[in-house]
């Protein structure tokens, strides 16, 4: 006897349906239906479905259209506490019963709401303009403070956009909120990106919002990354009542004082001004000199003005703004090398002082530039160490011009003669630092520097900056050279690449304790088997509240451990999952890194458009070019970057073309490029050995602690020294901090990757 089939196939069901259903009417089509379930029933009804989420997941590979096994593993998902695999279930479940007819049960839309609400929750979280989709779609379970929230973040988003159109939108939605009643205060409650300063920032979304609330709204969205639309807003508080109309008008009565009385909106103002107009371009007017007041007084002020408006380096140092101004706004000057004797001085000064506070950064990868280098393109060295010229340079800073002039013993001598000098807490400080330089005993040990991020603080008050420089000074004197350091139980090189790895990851694109621990094992397991590190990476985004955040920190993961292609495949289900500017970005250096330049420039665009600032996404997608062996491709965004870049980028763009340039062998576009500011080639540093091990260890233990942000500093230290010996410790629990920095997070997995490599099989 022929066995009876207990359920017939979905499609088989869809396929009667479709054909007999419209054929006997509106009347006979429900009836039919219900004759085929009933012939169903009394064929033994389905199956039943197995517990299992690896059997049920098997069954969908020959049944992808069974709703009920979509379901069924949803369910076994969430209680596996794999919520990103149980959402994506509920998904399918959800378009497939669309196309067949009945929605899901009350049970299923109450997990789907759930999920829905949870994935939103941590986009809110994270700043997403996608959390609004999902917490509409789990309304009720969203409250209205939280759906504000997400209305906010989709302002931002159109706001950064460089579609215009879509600014107006951005607006409208800002402007509507604004008009709600209370909606600051659920805003800052519902949402942690949000800022405490969101209230005011509203008010001035109003039409009808006083010149300094419209200022306010502008600084916030300066903050938020919305930077053309926060350029527009300063610029209408700048055009307020009591200030000039434009910006290369004369300065009118009270002028000076309205813009002193707003300090902080003025410093906004200069610096959004700086980024849209900056006066390193010959086709931009710089601001009147009433304009130029507090800390940003010196923003995109070029070389060729910087006399005109009082930001030279020899009048700023002189005047004392030094100890008042933002220095990277100093730095970005690149004039010709000076041999006037002050203007060295100054430089020798301001230089030392950036170099400290981490304010010297390279174009490129954000390795710090070295401080030698950086003073010779500003200063004739040769030239002002001269002895008809020395005489005229002030003391404090002789023996360090003396020190890259080649001339050790007369600065030692220089140095000597300056201390019995009286001298400022900034002067103090660049003798100390030549005395570290020299490896003068008991000069330097900068672990006993304050931090980077308080220095560039108390830099930024006068009276806080006097006090820096007397402890700063202090603190580089005191400082002992010897390389027994205090440290824990050491660390294997093995396990600080695997820190580093998860840091880097979190770094680029977010995440939480969980996923930083989570991603440390599989870096460990990566190192080992890299085929079941993939299928734990599978399981790490299954296990995620979000697929799109995990899909992402999957891509980055990857491109670490140089696996561009699957990268780039990560990165786009992140983008599709959910389109934030990171991930669009990541999208575009993982198809540079894999080498497909046409890609990568569609995705670049894109990525540079959403970011509201495009020339910094530029310039790091033109170096991942340069790096997948594309540099035609890498000059075309470097060209798009001279065009866009503010003058702290500007820098970076020009050497990018330069780098580019010298590749394709075009060496007189090479040349001008340096004449222009780009960076000069790097000097060969030879291949000879090292003849004195410990001298050159010692000297590179000295430049570490000077140098806290040096990736290239620690990575020679790991080349040269014992692991265990702690100045190995110590490059090794740096590197991994310094890999929380996403501009140096790449060269700091590259550095313990060799280090890895280079060790011996007892010291990983």
């Amino acid at each position: 006897m022929t066995a009876v089939p207990s359920a017939l196939p979905r499609r088989t069901l869809r396929r009667v349906w479709l054909a007999w259903g419209p054929a006997w009417g509106p009347a006979w089509g429900p009836l039919l239906g219900l004759a085929l379930g009933l012939g169903l029933a009394a064929c033994g009804g389905a199956p039943p479905l197995p517990s299992d989420r690896e059997a049920l997941r098997a069954r969908l590979v020959s049944s992808p259209d069974d709703v009920r096994a979509l379901l069924a593993l949803a369910t076994a998902e969430e209680r596996a506490g794999r919520s990103a695999a149980a959402l994506a279930a509920l998904e399918d479940a959800t378009r497939r019963r669309a196309m067949l007819g009945p929605g899901l049960g009350a049970a299923d839309r109450a997990r789907l709401a759930r999920l829905l609400l949870g994935r939103g929750r941590a986009r809110l979280a994270r700043g997403a303009a996608s959390a609004l989709a999902d917490l509409e779609r789990a309304q009720p379970l969203a409250t209205a403070s939280e759906l504000r929230a997400a209305r906010l973040l989709v302002a931002l988003a159109e706001l950064r956009s460089a579609d215009l159109r879509r600014h107006s939108a951005g607006w409208k939605i800002l402007r509507a909120l604004a008009s709600e009643p209370g909606a600051s205060g659920d805003v800052a409650s519902a949402s942690a990106s949000a800022s405490a300063d969101v209230a005011a920032a509203l008010a001035g979304a109003l039409p009808a919002a006083s010149p300094l609330r419209r200022g306010e709204l502008g600084v916030w969205l300066w903050r938020q990354g919305a930077r053309r639309a926060a350029y527009q807003v300063l610029q209408e508080w700048r055009d307020g009542p009591g200030r000039s109309s434009g910006p290369g008008g004369s300065s009118g009565p009270g002028e000076t004082e309205a813009f002193e009385s707003d300090a902080a909106l003025t410093a906004a103002y200069l610096e959004a001004r700086a980024w849209w107009s900056p006066t390193w371009r010959d086709d931009a007017a710089p601001a009147t000199p009433a304009q130029r007041v507090g800390p940003r007084r010196c923003a995109g002020v070029s070389s060729r003005l910087a006399e005109q408006l009082g930001c030279a380096a020899a009048a700023v140092v002189t005047q004392g703004l030094e100890l008042s101004i933002t220095e990277r706004d100093v730095m970005t000057q690149l004039p010709a090398p000076t041999s006037d004797p002050a203007q060295a001085a100054a430089w020798t000064l301001l230089i030392v002082r950036a170099h400290l506070s981490g304010a010297l950064l390279d174009g490129s990868e954000g390795e710090p530039a070295n401080w030698q280098t950086e003073l010779a393109r500003r200063v004739d060295v040769r030239a002002v160490t001269a002895p008809a010229v020395l005489a005229g340079v002030p003391d404090f800073a002789r023996p360090l011009l003396l020190r890259c002039a080649g001339a050790p013993a007369a600065a030692a001598a220089a140095r000597l003669a300056a201390r019995r000098l009286p001298t400022t807490p900034a002067q103090r400080l660049v003798l100390a630092f030549e005395a570290a330089m020299a490896g003068e005993p008991g000069s330097v040990d900068a672990a006993q520097l304050p931090p980077s991020a308080a220095r560039s603080r108390l830099l930024a008050a006068s009276e806080a900056a006097q006090a820096a420089h007397e402890s700063q000074a202090a603190q580089v004197a005191q400082v002992a050279q010897a390389s027994e350091i205090s440290g824990d139980e050491p660390l294997q090189v093995a396990a600080a690449f695997d820190r580093a790895v998860a840091a880097a990851v979190i770094a680029q694109v977010g995440g939480d304790a969980r996923d930083q621990a989570s991603l440390t094992l599989l870096a460990a397991i990566a190192r080992r088997q890299l085929v079941v590190a993939r299928r734990k990476l599978a399981d790490h985004v299954a296990a995620a509240q979000d697929a799109a955040l995990a899909h992402a920190q999957v891509g980055a993961f990857l491109q670490l451990l140089g696996d561009p292609g699957a990268a780039r495949g990560a990165w786009q289900e992140a983008v599709d999952g959910s389109a934030e500017p990171r991930f669009l970005r990541g999208l575009a250096l993982a198809l540079a890194d894999a080498g497909d330049a046409p890609a990568t420039l569609v995705a670049m665009t894109s990525a540079a458009a959403a970011s509201g600032d495009p020339a910094p996404v530029l310039i790091e997608i033109g170096w991942a070019l340069l790096r997948g062996g594309q540099p035609l491709a890498a000059l075309e965004a470097a060209k798009l970057a001279i065009d866009l870049a503010a003058p702290a980028d500007a820098r970076g763009a020009l050497t990018l073309a330069r780098q580019a340039a010298t590749t394709l062998g075009r060496n007189e576009l090479a040349q001008t490029l340096v004449s222009l500011g780009a960076d000069p080639p790097a000097r060969d540093p030879g291949t000879s050995p090292v003849e004195d091990r410990a001298a050159a260890l010692t000297a590179l233990w000295r430049a570490s602690r000077l140098s806290p942000r040096s990736v290239q500093a620690r990575a020679e230290i790991l080349a040269l020294a014992s692991p265990l010996d702690r100045r190995a410790q110590a490059a090794l629990r740096e590197l991994v901090e310094l890999a929380r920095d996403p501009r140096l997070s790449r060269a700091c997995v590259t550095a313990l990757a060799t280090a890895l490599r280079d060790a011996a099989p007892g010291a990983r």
